[in-house]
């Protein structure tokens, strides 16, 4: 473990196996565990995993699956047909993607040259918010798209030079670094770990070491002595007033510039006719794009990103954050966002907000985010955005009662105080944005990556998990890196600087901060052992969480514990009376406790909770039909017609209460209703038929 504010030149490779071997170990615990919540949905019974065509249905139904999220589904159809049901592979292959993420963060921080980038990927990796994600099987969503999130980011970042331009002048200027680093202070010759080249080297061709201070050129750092003479004959051009035609205008050094971008006019400098000429380029001659000496690598790393950020939108939407956390990155670096780097991001913001605005509309139409839960106000969605905020960045600070299912806030405009959320999350960035002369960049950076990245998730937008709370661990997968990059970055920086020749106790300060993050995730993922364990945890960290009284009544009710399952039921009606999924599992514990009285022939009881199961949901057809049976049996077959006459209009495809409403009509000598419903039955259950005519003919 290293606390050096220099970047390393590469990844090391013992560095990685450890990163590896420690995130498997933290979350060997998860390994263990089973099928929680909507696992069955996504997995379990699931029928799309089954056969060959469910996964051609995976990729062209956007509603044969409870999401749209092609990648994640076909990787559990494969790991249906390797491992069926075991839930072993499923977590087990979510804890990998979490480990290759944090792998590729480490080589992502390498790559932006951010001091401590080894130390940042581990805290991520092991970092106890982050344990919702991997020990939860549906949220493959997440681990799959940060894995692809990774290598876009990488693929791209290359595209544009970051890192190369600043390590090839750090090779030429002998390790001297002029860039700002991720704590914000201005460029300071790195420490002297790094010995400076020799001036005999190839790298540096025989050129002098220049003494002068750099300085920018066309946004590239250069010295007075390190960009070699231009040739006469472009000299003659340049006093012709002509522009150097003789170099192909692909990318050079990651920038969208041709050879002599410098010389440029301003608008086709960085803008839109040098981005328009390189396209027109390569569409007129692809091939030039693999010749030795073009822009190959470029080019290749470009269209590699955008494949690669379509398979992040394709395994979870949140992802079309990117491209803005891109510019961030892209401002950092260099102070500045060209107008042809705006242009190039152009595609992904374009299907990133095409794909964010079909998951929306999903949302709405078939995971079912609609209704009374999603109706805020504007300034109530601002009030929820600013709360959410600082939520999750305290939990990232401190991850202490970390829960499934956290209290869900109760929202108002006219409380004043709850107006300080946003208003301090916008103090903060103006500080920020005034200090950044004097702090640097890099802090400002840092949040806004961490708001950006979270703003899909911070109320604008309805999703279905808000019906049960505005905040969720898994929610802010992404945005932690900001964070914890920045002060990860910053602490080695300052350990670099003012403490070098007394590193032992801050490394093994951070070896001890990395152990109980990664004890503490070890306990966490114990909570994912099953359903049982998940919602008595949660319900003992959320003594209010409905959804973990829901769920736990379920449980108790499936088990025959109707009594239990309805104390829990009842105290979720106490904190939220209208919530239909509450009154839902009401009705049904009713519904169960009538068939089971009814089975053991205490029709009068029976006949109680069936009535009771409908004044709690009135359009309860098979509670109705099953009522109605009841009554017939105690002789009243005019009350027993209504019921099934009123399970046959709430449910007009109810082959049995049909059935009995001719069965009904039959008693009553009734034979022109009993011949309609006989019709009716007909079209609906043929085997069922027979017996109705022949119920029919019996009245002749």
């Amino acid at each position: 473990m290293e606390l050096d504010s220099s970047a390393e030149a590469r990844p090391r490779l013992w560095k990685i196996l450890l990163l590896l071997a420690l995130t498997v170990l933290s979350y060997t615990s998860a390994l263990k565990g089973g099928y929680i919540w909507d696992d069955d949905d996504y997995v379990t019974t699931n029928k799309t995993l089954e056969t060959a065509g469910g996964l051609a249905r995976i990729w062209t139904e956007p509603h044969a699956s409870p999401q749209y999220y092609p990648l994640v589904f076909t990787t559990f159809w494969i790991e249906r047909q390797v491992w069926g049901l075991n839930p072993f592979g499923y977590h087990l292959v979510n804890v990998l993607f979490h480990a290759c993420t944090a792998c590729l963060l480490y080589y992502l921080l390498l790559l932006l040259q951010i001091p401590g980038a080894w130390l940042a990927a581990m805290v991520f990796a092991v970092h106890p918010v982050n344990v919702e994600t991997v020990a939860w099987i549906s949220e493959r969503k997440n681990v799959l798209a940060g894995f692809f999130y990774m290598l876009s980011s990488i693929a791209l970042l290359r595209f544009y030079g970051v890192g190369r331009l600043e390590r090839g002048h750090e090779e030429r200027e002998g390790g001297t670094k002029n860039t700002k680093n991720m704590t914000g202070g201005q460029g300071e010759a790195a420490h002297s770990t790094a010995a400076p080249l020799r001036q005999d080297t190839k790298r540096t061709r025989g050129r002098t070491k220049s003494p002068l201070p750099p300085f920018r050129k066309g946004g590239k750092v250069e010295t007075a002595f390190n960009t070699p003479a231009p040739p006469e004959q472009t000299l003659k051009k340049r006093a012709r007033g002509e522009r150097e035609t003789n170099h192909p205008p692909f990318v050079r050094g990651g920038r969208g510039v041709s050879m002599t971008d410098s010389d440029s006019p301003p608008l086709l400098k960085g803008g839109w006719g040098d981005f328009t000429t390189r396209l027109r380029g390569f569409i007129a001659c692809p091939s030039r794009a693999f010749e030795p000496g073009t822009s190959r690598e470029n080019l290749l790393c470009y269209f590699a990103g955008l494949l690669l950020f379509g398979c992040a939108l394709l395994s979870k939407t949140v992802t079309c954050t990117l491209p803005a956390a891109l510019l961030v990155v892209l401002w950092w670096k260099r102070g500045r966002v060209t107008l042809d780097e705006a242009l190039s991001l152009a595609p992904l913001f374009v299907v990133g907000a095409g794909m964010g605005l079909l998951t929306a509309w999903l949302e709405h139409t078939h995971v079912g985010a609609h209704g009374a839960d999603w109706g805020l106000s504007f300034i109530e969605r601002f009030l929820v955005a600013g709360r959410v905020l600082w939520f999750y960045a305290w939990k990232l600070l401190w991850p202490a009662n970390l829960c499934f299912n956290y209290e869900r806030w109760v929202i108002d405009g006219r409380v004043w105080w709850q107006y300080l959320y946003p208003l301090a999350a916008a103090v903060v960035l103006l500080t920020l944005w005034l200090a950044r002369g004097r702090i640097g960049r890099g802090p400002l950076a840092a949040a806004l990556f961490f708001a950006i990245t979270l703003f899909p998730a911070l109320g604008f937008f309805d999703v279905f998990p808000f019906r049960y709370s505005y905040v969720a661990d898994h929610f802010q997968y992404f945005a932690t890196i900001g964070p914890i990059t920045l002060a990860v970055a910053a602490v080695c920086r300052y350990v670099s600087k003012h403490h070098r020749e007394h590193m032992r106790p801050f490394i093994a300060a951070a070896a001890v901060i990395v152990s109980i993050l990664a004890v503490i995730t070890w306990r966490q993922g114990n909570m994912y052992a099953d359903a049982w364990t998940l919602w008595s945890e949660t319900l003992s960290r959320n003594p209010g969480s409905i959804m973990a009284h829901n769920n736990i009544g379920s449980l108790l009710s499936k088990q025959g514990k109707h009594q239990e399952a309805m104390a829990h039921f009842e105290e979720a009606l106490r904190v939220r009376p209208e919530f239909e999924i509450t009154n839902y599992n009401v009705s049904m514990t009713y519904y169960n406790m009538g068939v089971e009285l009814a089975t053991q022939g205490m029709i009068d009881e029976a006949i109680e909770h069936y009535e009771k199961a409908l004044r709690v949901r009135p359009d309860f057809a098979r509670a109705l039909n099953n009522l109605g049976s009841l009554l017939a049996q105690k002789e009243r077959i005019d009350d027993a017609v209504r019921c099934w006459a009123k399970a046959v209009e709430i449910k007009p495809d109810y082959a049995g209460a049909h059935y009995n409403l001719l069965l009904g009509y039959t008693q009553l000598g009734d034979s022109v209703a009993a011949r309609r419903q006989l019709d009716r039955i007909k079209s609906l259950d043929p085997a069922l038929a027979e017996k109705a005519r022949q119920m029919v003919q019996g009245m002749d």
